[in-house]
């Protein structure tokens, strides 16, 4: 029996091919390397992500300094010292206000480049990248980058009316759409499927239990998820028993009645800084009090479905939480799920 050399395919590295077949394929760019090249090519990928992680290092960098540099804060100080007797009030309010946009708005850029240190530190370890990821996590670098040059753009706005004008920050419009801004999407998506004793107000963005404690109430979202990094933002409005609250997803043709705990389409997290991973239970590994659900939080549940993995960032820690998703237990496509258990417990889609 003879081998079509036809169809065979050599290695893309070895000159001329000279005959040499390949062994293994890039999932990126898609080339055949025998075995002698292949780690030659890992080799090459592993130089590129150790650039891109230095340019994440050089932003983060700036991120650090931008705020106490900024020449706005020497022209308001200029300004108190020449009118300093009438205008003390108004300086203060300028600079507190300057200050608060600056600090908003690094720290929401913070936590996209926090984001992208997490997936880079993770293909470092792994190894598990291609090209097609070093190119997604250049032009989010790159996105960021130009988001810190033009971040804290403001103008100082003169009272001429006043025999001493009086001076306050007021941010212009591609200042406020940085802070409004994420690497993924904001999604309109609204609580749709109920299971357990839970109602919804006419909008479908507010939940509220209803039933006695011995019960629990499931509510899924409307939206199917499998494509691209989508995120949900949730306001925990009330709660007696915030351990209780959970935030996860589950697939498309999961049982609602089935126990939440025990299902195992289901991920997510619970408010006592624990996780139900496809029906099994386990402790977060960094616990402290404040990483527990309260009264007030506004949660950021993202859906990434490129990366088959979930993540929860809780705006008042600052903190964010990652889970991969196995899709053999929990495929294609993703609705947010959302648990609650006492009575009055209320979630709202913000």
């Amino acid at each position: 029996m003879t081998t079509d050399k036809k169809n065979r395919k050599y290695c893309a590295k070895c000159v001329d091919n000279q005959g040499v077949s390949g062994l293994f394929i890039c999932d990126g760019c898609q080339n055949m390397f025998c075995i002698r090249h292949v780690n030659e090519h890992q080799a090459e990928l592993s130089n590129q992500l150790e650039i891109v992680i230095y340019e994440h290092d050089s932003i983060q960098q700036q991120l650090s300094q931008s705020s106490s540099d900024h020449v706005l804060l020497q022209k308001i100080n200029n300004w108190e010292i020449k009118s300093i007797e009438k205008i003390q009030i108004a300086a203060e309010r300028a600079r507190n206000d300057l200050q608060q946009l600056i600090e908003k708005t690094n720290q929401r850029l913070s936590k996209i480049c926090t984001d992208i240190a997490v997936n880079l530190r993770s293909a470092s370890k792994t190894k598990d990248f291609s090209e097609t990821d070093l190119e997604e996590w250049r032009t989010q670098l790159s996105e960021l980058k130009n988001n810190i040059d033009s971040a804290i753009s403001c103008n100082l706005i003169k009272d001429k009316r006043s025999p001493i004008y009086t001076i306050k920050i007021e941010a212009d419009g591609a200042a406020n759409q940085i802070l409004k801004k994420q690497l993924s999407y904001k999604v309109d998506d609204r609580f749709c499927l109920i299971c357990g004793p839970v109602q919804l107000d006419c909008n479908a963005m507010r939940s509220t239990y209803v039933g006695d404690d011995e019960g629990y109430g499931r509510i899924r979202g409307q939206q199917k998820y499998s494509q691209s990094r989508n995120t949900i933002r949730f306001k925990i409005e009330k709660t007696r028993s915030p351990q209780a609250l959970f935030f996860g997803i589950t697939t498309s043709n999961a049982d609602l009645d089935q126990r939440l705990w025990s299902d195992p389409a289901t991920i997510g997290w619970c408010g006592d800084n624990s996780i139900w991973v496809h029906g099994y239970h386990d402790d977060i590994k960094s616990q402290s009090v404040d990483d527990r659900f309260q009264f007030g939080d506004i949660l950021q549940l993202t859906l990434n479905c490129d990366r088959n993995q979930i993540e929860l960032y809780n705006e008042r820690t600052d903190k964010t939480h990652i889970q991969c998703v196995d899709l053999k237990e929990t495929p294609f496509p993703w609705h947010f799920l959302v648990g609650l258990c006492s009575y009055g417990d209320c979630v709202n889609i913000v």
